[in-house]
This record gives structure tokens, sequence and C-alpha cells, in this order.
């Protein structure tokens, strides 16, 4: 539902997205290993606050700009946000 929500936002601005292509997107995610994480879930391993405003913020902006909800990617964006509010622990090596 989340992806959903990005697809819908990114179409209402002009791209050009094949019916495939969430059953593409959900499929690739399938298969990737179960240590595979995001690159934000690797900034904040590593001790670096989480850039918001890369994906979830920036999905949010653009639909509230088109009048469209977006409430996984809002509630993503809070939590995410509560997490670079907490202490930073370094990485245990």
């Amino acid at each position: 539902k989340i992806l959903h929500e990005a697809i819908r936002v990114a179409q209402a601005d002009g791209a050009k997205i094949t019916d495939d292509f969430m059953d593409a997107m959900l499929k690739k995610l399938l298969s990737y290993p179960a240590n595979k994480g995001s690159s934000m879930l690797t900034d904040r391993l590593n001790g670096k606050r989480i850039e918001l405003g890369a994906k979830n913020g920036v999905i949010c902006k653009i639909a509230k700009s088109y009048g469209l909800k977006t409430p996984l990617n809002g509630l993503v964006y809070l939590l995410l946000s509560q997490t670079n509010n907490t202490p930073i622990t370094p990485p245990i090596h």
C-alpha cells in the first residue's frame, strides 16, 4: 500500500509508470536476501542521521501539492523523524 501511494504521487507529477511496475518492484524486493537493508538503515547503523526528505518526505511534499493523501508515507516520515531525535550510538564492530 505504501508503494501504491508513491506510484499515485509519481503519476500525478507526470511520471510514466507501466502497469506492471508495482508487481515488478514487489518481486524485486521479495528477492532480496534477508540481510539486505536500506541505505537509511545503513546510515543509522553507522551513527548518521536519516535523510528524511530523500524518500518519504519528498513523496509527502509532492502529494500535498497535488491534494493527494499519503497516510502511510506520512507515518513512516513521522516515525523516522523520531528516530533522528534519539541518541545515535556508535556502531559496534
